[in-house]
């Protein structure tokens, strides 16, 4: 038997709503939340960041356009214990970042800068299990002097599955966040080019592009 009541998704890719209708079928009445109609069978569109509840949970939607346009986070909190996490779907993932589908560096920086305003404890559950290839990358092309990201990767590398992480956690060794970092930007400046002078959307674009062709 099924007890669940809702369903929070983050996009509209396959790998992550197309197991809605199946979902609705096992258990009619679901509501399904997504930032728009392309999410398979959603029956609520998040337009806004207006927050609500899930039982006893406050969930505070937070939209986060680059991956997909149409991207949600979820930031949830248990009043009682003040415990809270974020579901962030694949704008960002451990010591990484979704790539940037249907929006430009500027949109996505958008985003990212509300996870990074979240609580330091907030744990965070992302889409995709890539920390270790997400680390190596960063390790080789963007931050190889970062002692917190040498050692998640040995960590990461023991322990096969790396979920949760926390923002804190991310803002110590995810260079997508850290587009203010004086070897993030040297990493990325070209020659000649004064690495003070780019601004974090540039940072942050040209982190991406060498990801991608690296």
């Amino acid at each position: 038997m099924l007890f669940s009541f809702s369903i929070l998704t983050t996009h509209h890719h396959w790998d992550h709503a197309h197991g809605n209708s199946k979902l609705l079928k096992l258990q009619p009445g679901l509501t399904v939340y997504g930032g728009s109609d392309r999410v398979q069978s959603v029956t609520k569109v998040i337009k806004d960041e207006q927050p609500f509840k899930l039982g006893q949970l406050q969930v505070q939607p937070l939209l986060t356009p680059g991956h997909t346009m149409e991207h949600v986070c979820y930031y949830v909190q248990d009043p009682t214990t003040q415990e809270a996490c974020v579901f962030t779907g694949d704008c960002l993932f451990s010591s990484g970042a979704g790539k940037f589908f249907e929006g430009p560096a500027e949109v996505m920086h958008g985003a990212l800068a509300k996870l990074k305003q979240l609580p330091k404890d907030t744990i965070v559950y992302f889409g995709h299990e890539y920390t270790v290839s997400n680390c190596r990358f960063l390790l080789d092309h963007i931050e190889p002097d970062n002692k917190e990201l040498q050692q998640k990767l040995t960590w990461a590398q023991a322990v096969g599955c790396t979920t949760p992480s926390t923002i804190l956690n991310e803002l110590q060794t995810n260079s997508f966040l850290r587009t203010d970092n004086a070897t993030v930007r040297k990493s990325v400046a070209k020659p000649g080019e004064d690495p003070s002078a780019l601004s974090d959307i540039d940072v942050l674009g040209r982190v991406r592009y060498i990801k991608d062709h690296a």
